[in-house]
């Protein structure tokens, strides 16, 4: 049987690290910096990291996506094999993937209220522990303006 934790976990905020320390959740806005509180979703990740202003999958590709270049903005390798290549991409669609799981169907459906058994979230957590410290380790590729283009 699931936690209280668990039952009450609403997919469009992001986990407590620990059901037993998790503070309730409000509704209203808290002001931060980005030196006052580390990133709280990937995304937040994303966007610090490149200077990004997207959101979602539009967001995940602009900063991850190998696209014409062959370089994506964020490199979480050396990019040299097709393995490593591959890798960048299956990065790139598994936030796109969570996002689509866990994310999206309560952000747009905020009537939406979903049970998540303990060992789903630790999976989660797990999983999102995996990406951000792969996130903290990648490389910032600056891209260049394409031929023509300001």
């Amino acid at each position: 049987m699931p936690t209280a934790c668990a039952q009450n976990y609403a997919a469009a905020a992001p986990p407590p690290t620990s059901c037993a320390t998790a503070a309730p959740r409000s509704s209203a806005a808290t002001p931060s910096t980005p030196s006052s509180r580390p990133p709280r979703a990937s995304g937040d990740k994303l966007r610090e990291r490149t200077g990004l202003t997207g959101d979602g999958a539009a967001l995940v590709d602009a900063a991850l996506s190998l696209g014409r270049t062959g370089v994506p903005a964020l490199a979480i390798n050396a990019l040299a094999t097709q393995t490593e290549r591959d890798e960048q991409t299956g990065l790139a669609n598994l936030l796109k993937g969570l996002s689509g799981m866990f994310r999206n169907p309560v952000a747009h459906d905020p009537r939406l209220r979903r049970t998540v058994s303990d060992d789903e979230l630790l999976e989660l957590l797990t999983t999102l522990s995996m990406i951000h410290r792969r996130l903290d380790a990648a490389t910032l590729h600056p891209r260049q303006p394409r031929a023509g283009t300001d």
